[in-house]
């Protein structure tokens, strides 16, 4: 086709032609027609939520399962695609989530809600102090009950989301009730394990910052202070710009029994006793759930000399150099413990 030529006809064929060009106020017949046109193809995609919440709060019925699975794929679209943890907290999504995994009677749907709530969690603040505050990560003793797989690893999940990272409140009420204890009663399946070792990782890495309110006093950081800190790199200083009072009252004195506590806890539990669990391979498909599991163990072993441990980690580095396919990461945290 040639475009060039067919552009060059048309604006030929309309040489001398007038066009109104003048704007006019669009009169009210005309205005109505186009705002309903436009509202017949809007979506008021935060009342499809509501909706669906509505729907699926009333009691279940027994032949209802792929009715519910189908309004729960759609809150879960719903909710991925707009980012709104936040407003479905606010609502009561979330609490609703809660109950409903309690009280359903189909692991399919139960399945449904722990990858919601995991979601909501995820890298999420606000969230995580919500489930922190409803007292929600008493989800935990629920493992007990479960006989689903799947389930047991969503949940694992689920509660992985909420104590993540920088919220430091959650992981103490975690441990205080005895999560740590319970989670390696649950070492059932290669994802269960893999799960649990990253969270005691995330754990141990928080450990001993965990007597207090904030991890990071930075975001309270003023102005000011910010640029001093740019100005003076040398003498880097966090407290320079930090309220006095916020600093004085981030470490309590009750919380003092929590730094260090999950050293001194898996210690307790004999974590380097668990290694065969962790470490029953040598493929590459399981090599991030070794890495989890000796990244934790490079840091007991500070607290408490392991030798035994230590003759396991060597046969399997051992076994390790003998694969074609190796992680180098593994085998620099296996040198660590040695």
């Amino acid at each position: 086709m040639d475009w060039t030529g067919l552009l060059a006809w048309s604006i030929d064929q309309k040489k001398g032609e007038k066009f109104d060009t003048s704007i006019k106020p669009m009169d009210e017949e005309t205005k109505k027609w186009l705002t309903e046109a436009l509202q017949s193809y809007s979506v008021d995609e935060f009342q499809m939520i509501k909706d669906l919440l509505d729907k699926i709060a009333k009691p279940e019925q027994e032949n209802e399962e792929e009715q519910r699975l189908e309004w729960f794929d759609q809150l879960m679209e719903l909710l991925d695609a707009l980012d709104r943890a936040n407003d479905f907290c606010k609502i009561g999504g979330l609490n609703l989530m809660f109950n409903y995994y309690q009280t359903t009677k189909f692991d399919s749907i139960k399945l449904q809600t722990l990858k919601i709530i995991a979601n909501c969690n995820q890298n999420n603040a606000f969230v995580q102090e919500y489930c922190g505050q409803h007292n929600y990560l008493k989800i935990v003793q629920e493992i007990e009950k479960i006989v689903n797989l799947k389930v047991k690893e969503h949940l694992i999940s689920a509660i992985s989301s909420m104590i993540r990272g920088e919220c430091l409140n959650n992981k103490r009420k975690f441990i205080d009730m005895n999560g740590i204890q319970i989670l390696l009663n649950h070492l059932d399946s290669n994802r269960c394990i893999e799960k649990i070792a990253n969270m005691f990782r995330d754990l141990l890495y928080y450990d001993d910052e965990l007597h207090k309110i904030y991890h990071d006093l930075s975001k309270f950081s003023n102005t000011a202070g910010q640029t001093l800190k740019q100005q003076d790199k040398k003498n880097y200083n966090l407290t320079t710009d930090i309220n006095d009072e916020l600093l004085k009252c981030n470490e309590l004195p009750e919380n003092t029994k929590y730094k260090g506590i999950v050293k001194q806890i898996l210690v307790s539990l004999n974590f380097f006793g668990y290694a065969k669990k962790f470490i029953f391979d040598t493929s590459i498909k399981t090599s991030d759930l070794r890495i989890q599991y000796l990244s934790c163990s490079v840091i007991l072993l500070k607290v408490q000399n392991d030798q035994e441990f230590k003759q396991f980690i060597q046969t399997h580095l051992d076994h390790l150099s003998k694969e074609q396919d190796q992680d180098e990461g593994e085998i620099s945290l296996c040198k660590q413990i040695l």
